[in-house]
């Protein structure tokens, strides 16, 4: 069994082993953060040295997730292992988030999703927000609800400053820190993901299968509406992509999904802003406040568990990401039996 994750995390706090993943867990000093968050370039800068150390350990596709906060510095970082199954992790400060950050009160207690899948070779890293409330910031202090990233992306969310860098490293970081951050290529986002899909497939035609090749810019694709748009059903132009069905003791509720809305994710949870409307009965707090996210990436529609506190069940394997085939049943604790139905 090979490592999935490694994440580096405050003093005293423990992971445990989540599925079938292997977790390697180190410390890092941690401190509540400042009011103003650090520029992107200066906090690079900073943490350059200990960033390009831990990518440069990395030989195997993934992504490297770092959060830097302003007084508090380099506060965690986490590596995520890319490969043709789908693999999670969830930010917040619900210590059972796997990337916990307890430090900044403006975090939501599971604030974000990060997905990473490996793509014809190459890492893909998604981010989706998760009715945070506070939501994503791209570096140029666009506000956001998600998005993908090909290359290097940068975001903020609340005080902290994440910076997200596919491994192995190509090219290889060099030592001079001013030389390694030129080096990066330019962020470049895209608000139309059809477009971006017309685009990666006229890039397959001229790569020539170099699979070392570098892409001159890092793009990054918006995923739907701006942050709070909540719209579930199928646009006029659209036909259902299918349906969600939530059974408990004394209530049933159906959400058909159109295509926009599941690639930005339904959210299952008590919360307000979750995506499920029917009233909880009288167990509900077993069901945390965002407890999971249903979405489609690729081809598959996915349950992620977001560090809820009673787990996602199929069967009698509780489960952190799984891909929900026509039929599937999961049990959520105060919930009842989600079952997705494709159309």
């Amino acid at each position: 069994m090979s490592t999935t994750r490694i994440i580096r995390l405050a003093p005293g706090i423990l992971r445990e082993k989540r599925g079938d993943e292997v977790t390697q867990v180190a410390l890092l000093d941690h401190a509540r953060p400042e009011n103003i968050r650090v520029d992107f370039k200066v906090a690079f800068e900073r943490h350059f040295a200990a960033n390009r150390e831990m990518l440069l350990e990395q030989a195997e596709p993934g992504v490297l997730l770092a959060a830097v906060a302003p007084g508090a510095g380099l506060c965690a970082r986490l590596w995520l292992r890319a490969t043709d199954t789908l693999r999670a992790a969830t930010v917040g400060r619900h210590s059972r988030a796997d990337f916990y950050l307890p430090g900044d009160s403006e975090l939501s207690l599971r604030h974000l999703a990060v997905m990473v899948r490996l793509v014809e070779g190459r890492p893909r890293l998604r981010v989706v927000d998760l009715r945070s409330g506070g939501g994503l910031e791209l570096e140029d202090g666009t506000p956001v609800g998600g998005f993908t990233a090909d290359g290097p992306v940068f975001f903020a969310a609340a005080r902290y400053n994440f910076f997200c860098f596919p491994t192995p490293a190509a090219p290889a970081w060099p030592d001079d820190v001013q030389a390694a951050w030129s080096s990066l290529p330019a962020r470049e986002v895209e608000s139309d993901p059809e477009a971006r899909e017309a685009r990666l497939a006229a890039e397959r035609q001229r790569r020539l299968a170099v699979a070392a090749e570098v892409l001159p810019v890092s793009r990054v694709t918006l995923m739907g509406r701006p942050l709070g748009f909540r719209e579930l059903s199928p646009s006029e132009t659209e036909d259902a992509e299918g349906t969600l069905l939530i059974e408990g003791e004394d209530r049933v509720e159906q959400i058909t999904a159109g295509p926009s809305a599941l690639h930005r994710g339904l959210v299952i949870g008590r919360y307000s802003r979750c995506d499920n409307t029917v009233e909880l009965g009288e167990d509900c707090l077993r069901l945390s406040r965002v407890h999971a996210l249903v979405v489609k990436e690729g081809e598959g529609v996915w349950v992620i568990d977001t560090a809820s506190t009673n787990g996602c069940w199929i069967g009698d394997r509780a489960v952190s990401v799984s891909r929900l085939d026509d039929g599937t049943r999961v049990e959520m604790p105060g919930l009842g039996q989600l079952t997705w139905r494709h159309r």
